[in-house]
């Protein structure tokens, strides 16, 4: 008894040992496969003959008794008293055994990875298509167009319909991160810079496209294949009226700019290119020269409020009786010593024949107290 359980113990081992390695090396597999069920064919055929010759069963009795031993049920006929038939039978108990557990093992992988496939091309994106007309894509998910997603869904007053597009794993990581998304988000896995991937998110009725991947050489890589989706859906972009579609671009390098400028070329593409890290410097330059004008960007590229007062101020608070250049009001206002009096000048609201007017004057216009 003590031996047959090591039998069992050691084959239930070469089972796992192939199964593993058939994972990896995929013709193992089939190997693995034909070899046991070819070892348990074997044993009943061995176990056939000798039931036959050396037990002195009839062909019938022999057939019979492997198939109970195999199933398990219960014989209908006396068991034979002979005590190296009985062996030879639980011998094919044992073998019938194992070849039950590799069954249900096999059906119980295939039903357990296909569910997995299933739940990682849901959680990935991967094989989904978008429909939606007039939505925003974005391709490629770092802290700008993180930024940017977040921007566009503290709008109130419209919400459009946002794609994200970038690899299955990081789309996965997305979602983590996001938890549940909301109604208006949806997610394309594949590679951002494959024609079918950009196909999936409908980029031709798109309004605007977002390109900011961690790379310009992928940046320009998958500008060019957006100008290769958009040429191929020409007849529909005519067709809708809107002729070319928004694409803007994050270039992390001032020596790329031209290069990705004149990638984004196109009849049906309108290009946008944004150095960032220029753009960041600028920023820097303005918060030291001219803090309010920092925090009129911050502000009004925002779709939330709280780092700029706006206020409507009487002309004739900063205007004397004499009548004084716009330009140089500007220039008093940026200059005063006290920063919290400090004030940029949006518009002027003056009287007309029309009635009120905001207007943006030159700088070499005059304003009167009187007039506005």
């Amino acid at each position: 008894m003590y031996q047959i359980l090591f039998v069992v113990v050691v084959v239930s081992s070469v089972i796992g040992l192939l199964r593993g390695l058939s994972k990896k090396i995929p013709l193992l597999k089939t190997f693995s496969v034909s070899l046991i069920i070819g070892s348990i064919v074997f044993m009943w055929s061995l176990s056939f003959t000798l039931l036959t010759i050396l037990g002195g069963l009839s062909i019938s009795d022999a057939i019979y008794w492997i198939i109970v031993s195999t199933v398990g049920a219960e014989p209908l006929r006396e068991a034979p008293t002979d005590p190296m038939i009985q062996n030879i039978l639980l011998i094919d108990a044992v073998s019938s055994f194992i070849l039950l557990a590799f069954i249900i093992t096999l059906i119980v992988e295939s039903f357990t990875r296909k569910a997995m496939e299933a739940y990682k091309r849901e959680r990935g994106g991967i094989g989904k298509h978008v429909n939606w007309r007039d939505h925003i894509v974005i391709v490629g998910w770092t802290r700008a167009s993180e930024s940017a997603y977040e921007e566009l869904q503290r709008i109130t007053h419209r919400k459009y319909g946002i794609v994200i597009v970038d690899t299955p794993e990081n789309i996965e990581k997305i979602k983590d991160k996001m938890g549940e998304p909301p109604s208006n988000v949806e997610f394309i896995g594949g590679d951002p810079c494959d024609d079918k991937t950009l196909e999936s998110a409908n980029i031709h009725n798109a309004k605007s496209v977002i390109i900011s991947l961690d790379d310009d050489s992928r940046s320009a890589l998958a500008l060019l294949h957006i100008k290769q989706v958009l040429k191929k859906h020409s007849d529909e972009l005519k067709e809708s009226g809107r002729g070319r579609v928004n694409v803007v671009v994050e270039v992390l390098r001032d020596e790329n700019e031209p290069l990705i400028r004149n990638a984004g070329v196109g009849e049906y593409i309108n290009t946008i290119v944004v150095v960032s890290r220029s753009l960041i410097g600028r920023l820097f330059a303005s918060a030291i020269l001219e803090p309010s004008v920092l925090a009129f960007m911050c502000d009004s590229t925002s779709a939330t409020y709280g780092v700029t007062a706006f206020d409507e101020v009487e002309a004739r608070e900063i205007i004397g009786d004499q009548p004084v250049k716009y330009g140089e009001i500007q220039k008093k206002l940026l200059e005063e010593s006290d920063r919290s009096k400090r004030k940029l000048i949006l518009a002027v609201i003056r009287r007309s024949e029309k009635g009120l007017e905001k207007i943006l004057p030159p700088k070499e216009h005059n304003l009167y107290n009187m007039e506005i």
